[in-house]
């Protein structure tokens, strides 16, 4: 008796198989890619030049706060003027060079109040990575407060 239902078809040969790429699908798959790829370039590229300058700035806003808090831990007309005339050129360890300015809005007199503009500038174009104005209460030679609880 034979099964109707059972029917046997040929099995297809190994290199008859359509299911892979051609070598032109390939070209214009690689050639849609660089196309994509040429016009993102642009875009990693500026996000480079984003990341360096926000490098820089940060390691100058720590120098400069660390300049800053020297004037708080000695706020004497000696030391404002100590530091205003000693420009000393930072790095921020890439090799990028900056400066840190004060530059006094007001004179500097022992018991009185010093507006000072601190400025940080890389030195390769002259570009102002940031500016800060503090205000500082100049204590004459040996003065201190007194704080009453």
């Amino acid at each position: 008796m034979r099964n109707h239902f059972l029917r046997v078809t040929p099995r297809k040969n190994r290199h008859d198989d359509d299911s892979g790429f051609t070598l032109v699908e390939m070209v214009i798959a690689i050639m849609v890619l660089s196309l994509v790829a040429l016009l993102a370039f642009p875009f990693f590229a500026r996000s480079l030049i984003v990341m360096d300058l926000n490098n820089t700035t940060t390691h100058a806003v720590n120098s400069a706060q660390a300049i800053i808090e020297n004037l708080r831990s000695d706020p004497t007309c000696a030391n404002v003027n100590n530091i205003r005339n000693n420009v000393t050129p930072f790095h921020d360890g890439r090799g990028v060079e900056y400066i840190i300015e004060l530059n006094l809005e007001t004179e500097c007199v022992d018991a009185s109040l010093v507006e000072i503009e601190v400025t940080a500038t890389r030195t390769r174009d002259d570009k102002r990575l940031f500016t800060q104005d503090i205000s500082l209460l100049v204590l004459s030679p040996g003065a201190y407060f007194e704080v009453n609880p």
